[in-house]
């Protein structure tokens, strides 16, 4: 069985796929955000990377 991996920096999402549904990840955050705050209390080692969806959902918050 061959395994094709792609590398960490292939984007995952083109800026028109963001521009389309940054919205609705809005909207999402808004909905979840106390279950969102109580997963990031009880994985603090996941914190690093809770913090870069943190970072991502402020940028398209800014533009959205």
């Amino acid at each position: 069985m061959l395994v094709y991996l792609k590398s960490r920096s292939d984007r995952r999402h083109s800026n028109f796929w963001i521009g389309l549904y940054g919205s609705l990840w809005i909207h999402a955050w808004e909905f979840c955000s106390d279950f969102i705050s109580i997963m990031m209390s009880n994985n603090p080692q996941k914190l690093n990377n809770y913090k870069k969806g943190l970072q991502a959902m402020s940028i398209i918050d800014k533009t959205a």
